[in-house]
């Protein structure tokens, strides 16, 4: 397996577990589709922006 795949998948397996962690702790969907959420921002504005700007 290349080392951008395990990258990839334990950075995906560390999100996953702080939503999990913040179920537990709340009980309730709130904050971990809230934290979601933020996550899914702060990975696509940037994305966005260059796209916009054209340098993608």
């Amino acid at each position: 397996m290349s080392t951008a795949i395990m990258m990839a998948f334990l950075y995906q397996a560390q999100i996953g577990l702080i939503f999990g962690v913040a179920w537990e702790r709340t009980r309730t969907l709130i904050l971990p589709v809230s934290l979601h959420l933020i996550h899914n921002i702060v990975e696509m504005v940037p994305v966005f922006v260059l796209l916009t700007l054209g340098f993608a």
